[in-house]
């Protein structure tokens, strides 16, 4: 199946949580348990540098990806691309869902 294409909005400063269901190519939902999972924000597509690291969990059919808003207060960037994969058990690399991510500054600080 491909990758769902997702755009995130991360209000700088509040935590951000999404819940990423994992489906096969029928839709039905796959158990992530004992899967690995990593995901990166860079600038572009193409950009060397990592912007962030995600912080990903999988449970059950779902993938939780979360953002403690201590760690997007610091952010001096405001927007960029990222895309998470799946690792099966057998070694299989999935990417799960890509997209812009657009930063929204806040204010109070």
């Amino acid at each position: 199946m491909p990758a769902l294409v997702y755009p995130l909005m991360v209000e700088q400063g509040a935590d951000f949580t999404l819940s990423i269901p994992v489906l096969n190519a029928s839709a039905q939902p796959v158990s992530v348990n004992g899967w690995g999972v990593a995901g990166q924000i860079r600038a572009t597509l193409y950009d060397a540098t990592v912007l962030h690291e995600l912080d990903l969990t999988p449970s059950g059919s779902t993938v939780i990806l979360h953002i403690p808003g201590g760690i997007s207060a610091a952010w001096a960037w405001q927007s960029g691309r990222y895309d998470v994969e799946l690792t099966s058990p057998g070694g299989d690399i999935s990417r799960l869902v890509e997209g812009p991510v657009l930063v929204r500054p806040n204010v109070t600080r």
